[in-house]
């Protein structure tokens, strides 16, 4: 599960009032301070609450892979130079947009068997949208499988992360999505590279019976819940990558543990 950020939304600030003058310098320097408080706690807030970036809104097809849920880079084609192949508006092919330029540069946006979005230029100028990828040149004949294969286990991993569980091969990013900011870590190095060992408190939520009063001083009961921690969850790095869990009393993530692929490297 992707962190739910709510980013404070953008709130009229407070206007100045009117002040008479002349007025002593100390009491125009607290007016001031008191002017720039609403924008300071605005910034302060806006930045405390800051996640990760968020995926753009492409407005996506069925049948399509995103680059973006599966690679950390764009990926640049070129456009065959003996061809200005068409466009379209939509994975379906149905109206064309124009003709690409031929031996020009695009970015990829996402792909399928039968046609890839691009971001170029068209004869026209510049077009997003959908074309064969016959008429693409790449370095890596194996390019689409690839991105199967890493959008199979973007799908793995997004799953293990709306568990809240981790796997195997997944990576410390992934890790910290899915567990948080862990209470530990150690570091070390040998002959088999770079180790990471971070530790994780594991909680459960416990609930509570308590009794409260209501506004008319009435007593009533509710079940509140509590974070309780309940053992430490130990996950080890070798280069960059999950090579063993141990948990440390709590229990094992239902199911085992899963093995994740690699990450997809291209070209």
């Amino acid at each position: 599960m992707k962190a739910n950020y709510s980013p404070l939304s953008a709130l009229p600030l407070p206007l100045p009032l009117p002040l008479p003058l002349p007025l002593p310098m100390s009491i125009l320097a607290v007016y001031a301070l008191a002017l720039l408080l609403p924008t300071f706690f605005f910034a302060t807030t806006q930045s405390a609450n800051a996640g990760p970036p968020e995926k753009s809104s492409l407005s996506r097809e069925p049948g399509a892979i995103y680059l973006e849920d599966v690679l950390n880079q764009p990926v640049k084609l070129k456009v065959s130079a003996e061809s200005s192949p068409p466009i379209f508006s939509r994975l379906d092919a149905k109206v064309q947009l124009g003709r690409m330029v031929a031996g020009t540069e695009v970015i990829v946006d996402a792909v399928s068997e039968k046609a890839y979005r691009v971001r170029g230029k068209a004869t026209h100028g510049g077009v997003v949208g959908w074309m064969s990828p016959k008429y693409l040149e790449t370095k890596d004949p194996e390019f689409f499988e690839k991105m199967k294969k890493a959008h199979e286990r973007y799908l793995i991993v997004e799953e293990l992360i709306a568990k809240k569980e981790v796997g195997l091969g997944m990576t410390l990013e992934e890790v910290e999505r899915s567990l948080g900011k862990p209470t530990a870590s150690k570091t070390a190095v040998d002959k088999d590279g770079n180790h990471i060992s971070l530790e994780f408190t594991t909680y459960e939520k416990v609930p509570q019976t308590e009794t409260r009063r209501d506004r008319y001083g009435r007593l009533f009961k509710t079940t509140i819940y509590v974070k309780v921690p309940v053992g430490n969850l130990i996950v080890q790095f070798t280069e960059g990558a999950v090579t063993r869990i141990e948990e440390e009393i709590g229990s094992p993530p239902e199911g085992g543990v899963k093995i994740v692929p690699a990450p997809i490297e291209l070209f």
